[in-house]
C-alpha cells in the first residue's frame, strides 16, 4: 500500500534509554550498505525541520566513512534559523568532533514563515480551521540568480509544482505521497486561499523592510530621504520577494492557475519602490522614496 510498516526488534547491545526518541533501522542486506548510508545522509535536507513543531534537531551518523550531519532549528517570531553542520572526520556516536584537523563545514539558512488560518470543508462538521504556511528563504547578500524551485509540503516534502517558496498545508495525499489529490474539496479550498496568503506575506515582509529603512532615513513629506546604502539594502530585501513571485506558466497541474490569482491579489499591496521629485520648498534633497501599488505605478507610465 506504499506504507512502511515497522515491527519490533530485540534491543541492540549498546542501546541506552533516554528522554529522546531513538529509531534503530538495521539493514537486512550487506549488498548496498555504503550506498544506502551515503544516500541517507544526502537525503536528509534542512527544510525537513521547518514545519515539525517538536523536532528541533536531526543527527545522521555513518561511522565507517566518518560522515556526520547535524541539522538544528531555532525560531524567533516568524523567522526560523536552520544550522547545518557536516563533518568528514571519523567520529564516535556519543562524542562530537573536537580534535585538531577536523573537516567540519557549517552553513546556516534563514526562512521567513508566514502562517494563515484557512476554513476548509469537513464532511462531519461542515467546516474546520487549518493553517496554510508559506516559507521564504532569506539570502545573506545580493543574489545573481533566481531562487530554486521548492517542494510543496504536507509536513514533509511531496513534490515541486514550480513555486520558488515552500507551501505547507495539511493536504490530502495518496499513500504514495507523489502528489496532491486535485479533486479533493479540502485541497481545493487550501489552494484557493494561497493568493490571499501570499499577498499577506508580501505585505508583512515589505512593511518590515520599510520600517527598517525608515529608522535610518529622514521623513520628507509623504516619503523618505534615503542615503544610497539604505536604499540598496531595501532594494535587496524587496528583490528577494520579487524573485519568488510566480509568473503564469511557471507552475504546473494543480497550481497551474495560481500565479494569475496571486498577481491579482498583489495589485492591492504597496510593494514597489518609487522615487518622486521632492517639492520645491524642500532644499535638502532632489528625490524622495516611497512605496506604491503596482497598478498605480503601471498606469502612471502609460501615455
Amino acid at each position: 500500500l506504499g506504507y512502511i510498516v515497522p515491527f519490533p526488534l530485540h534491543r541492540p547491545v549498546d542501546f541506552q534509554d533516554s528522554s529522546s526518541t531513538r529509531l534503530v533501522l538495521p539493514l537486512l542486506s550487506e549488498k548496498h550498505v555504503m550506498e544506502v548510508k551515503t544516500t541517507l545522509v544526502e537525503d536528509v535536507q534542512p527544510q525537513l525541520l521547518l514545519f515539525l513543531r517538536k523536532l528541533q534537531q536531526i543527527e545522521v551518523w555513518e561511522n565507517t566513512s566518518g560522515i556526520r550531519q547535524v541539522i538544528s532549528k531555532s525560531t524567533i517570531g516568524d523567522f526560523t534559523h536552520l544550522r547545518i553542520q557536516k563533518s568528514t572526520q571519523s567520529v564516535h556516536l556519543e562524542v562530537p568532533p573536537s580534535g585538531p584537523g577536523e573537516l567540519t563545514e557549517v552553513t546556516e539558512e534563514t526562512w521567513m514563515v508566514h502562517k494563515q488560518a484557512v476554513a476548509v470543508p469537513d464532511a462531519g462538521k461542515g467546516s474546520q480551521n487549518t493553517f496554510l504556511q508559506l516559507a521564504f528563504r532569506r539570502s545573506d547578500g545580493e543574489c545573481t540568480s533566481k531562487p530554486q524551485q521548492q517542494p510543496t509540503f504536507a509536513w514533509l516534502p511531496l513534490r515541486s509544482y514550480g513555486f520558488r517558496f515552500i507551501i505547507q498545508a495539511d493536504w490530502c495525499v495518496p499513500s504514495s505521497r507523489e502528489a496532491i489529490i486535485a479533486s479533493h474539496p479540502r485541497n481545493q479550498a487550501l489552494r484557493d486561499a494561497l493568493p490571499a496568503a501570499f499577498a499577506a506575506a508580501v505585505d508583512v515582509c515589505v512593511k518590515r523592510a520599510w520600517d527598517s529603512a525608515a529608522n535610518a532615513s529622514t521623513l520628507v513629506g509623504q516619503g523618505l530621504h534615503m542615503n544610497p546604502d539604505v536604499l540598496r539594502a531595501l532594494r535587496l530585501q524587496l528583490g528577494e520577494l520579487y524573485d519568488v513571485i510566480p509568473l503564469p506558466g511557471e507552475t504546473a497541474e494543480f497550481f497551474a492557475r495560481s500565479p494569475d490569482s496571486i498577481l491579482e491579489k498583489l495589485q492591492s499591496v504597496a510593494c514597489l519602490i518609487v522615487r518622486r521629485p521632492a517639492s520645491q520648498s524642500d532644499v535638502t534633497t532632489d528625490f524622495i522614496t516611497g512605496l506604491e501599488l503596482p497598478l498605480r505605478v503601471v498606469r502612471e507610465q502609460l501615455p
